[in-house]
């Protein structure tokens, strides 16, 4: 019956109404706590899994733990167990994380079950942990489950200062991508780093000295994982790295190397992913902004890729498109490429576009100044365009430069 109850909520909300009407929360509860039969706490917890994908589900287990308080502590239970229901339940928990007020109560236990998870249940050189009585395969998907939990504990402020600041998380975290570096186009290392991967995305959304502080031992591993056939993961690769260039100049000097720039411009032109593109940008915006040769290899590689983007639908890519052109017209070279182009034209019509932000239109501006400065040719161009009047005029009016 449970099973039954299983296949009949699968990817149908109104089933899930009908089913939680007859109880069942009760019901599992009941068999978990009265009946010592395994495959029928197995049964169980899927079902529960089952109902905690969806909303309704979630909100009607909650108001029964608030009546059956015993109910989520029993849950917990089966967490120490390190076996396959064991599995089912942290799934459970980082649907039921999801919830505010239920990631606020159970916050605590929760992080302490994740770190013991990591720290005990990881495999050392191929081998199945002591404790576990699940395969390799499993034991790394129990923890991907653990890693989720913690992102999405991590979306509510007070609880994410609390991980940003915990020692035993970061270091965890960093073995983890130190061991499995090598092994990320396997499956399940993938979405085990990939759940990874979005904790990080989460904690580094408030800066802190902790994140600082670990950030020079993150960047390499992330730089080594851009070259995954998993675009997905390189997706969150690029976001994560992204984030931490924002807070550390040590992590931008580490990107700065020709291998970066290629395999960042490799992701740009490959994807049609405005997320992937932007963050990509963002990162090489960060590199052409202090470094020379980041600059040069930009200005020889990657001019037409950042004027073409300059269409772009999405305004931060727009914004950080014109930036990168704007950092590399520093180099007069740079400009040559441009002859014969409608890029004046392109840098003006943004400037004039009322739909953009200041930030946008500023950086926009500040590229087309740096065009004119370098290379008379465009100066003259702007000049037929009647764009300097329409470009003093624009920045009077926004307060932009």
């Amino acid at each position: 019956m449970l099973n039954l109850g299983k296949i009949a909520i699968t990817d149908n909300e109104h089933n899930v109404e009908e089913i939680l009407n007859r109880e069942v929360i009760d019901i599992i509860h009941n068999l978990l706590h009265k009946c010592n039969v395994e495959k029928v706490h197995l049964a169980s917890v899927k079902l529960l899994h089952q109902l905690t994908e969806f909303i309704l589900g979630r909100e009607h287990i909650l108001n029964y733990a608030q009546c059956k308080r015993c109910f989520i502590d029993e849950l917990f239970k089966f967490l120490d167990k390190r076996n396959e229901i064991s599995r089912v339940v942290m799934g459970c928990m980082n649907n039921l994380s999801l919830n505010q007020t239920f990631a606020s109560k159970y916050y605590f236990q929760l992080e302490k079950v994740v770190l013991s998870l990591v720290e005990t249940s990881m495999i050392n050189q191929g081998h199945v942990s002591n404790n576990s009585k699940l395969d390799v395969k499993a034991q790394v998907t129990l923890v991907s489950s653990g890693f989720a939990t913690l992102a999405n504990l991590a979306r509510v402020k007070e609880i994410r200062k609390r991980l940003q600041c915990n020692d035993q998380l970061w270091r965890l975290c960093v073995n983890v991508l130190t061991e499995y570096v090598d092994d990320i186009n396997r499956g399940e290392i993938g979405d085990m780093i990939y759940a990874e991967l979005g904790l990080f995305i989460n904690l580094a959304t408030d800066e802190s000295t902790y994140l600082k502080n670990h950030a020079i031992s993150i960047a390499p591993i992330l730089l080594k994982l851009l070259t995954s056939e998993n675009t997905d993961l390189v997706k969150r690769v690029v976001g994560v790295l992204r984030l931490l260039m924002t807070y550390s100049e040590e992590v931008v000097q580490l990107a700065c190397t020709e291998t970066s720039y290629e395999i960042l411009l490799e992701i740009i032109e490959r994807t049609s992913d405005d997320s992937t593109i932007s963050y990509g940008v963002k990162c090489l915006a960060f590199c052409t902004a202090r470094n020379n040769d980041a600059k040069a290899y930009v200005s020889v590689n990657g001019l037409a890729v950042f004027h073409r983007l300059l269409s772009s639908s999405n305004e931060t890519i727009v914004g950080n498109s014109a930036l990168i052109l704007s950092n590399c017209f520093e180099q007069g070279k740079a400009c040559d490429q441009f002859v014969g182009t409608s890029i004046v034209k392109d840098l003006l019509t943004l400037v004039t576009r009322k739909d953009l932000t200041d930030g946008v239109k500023q950086n926009v501006a500040i590229a087309l100044a740096k065009l004119v400065k370098h290379d008379l040719r465009f100066l003259e161009q702007l000049r037929e365009l009647h764009g300097l009047e329409i470009l003093h005029s624009v920045v009077q009016s926004n307060s932009l430069l």
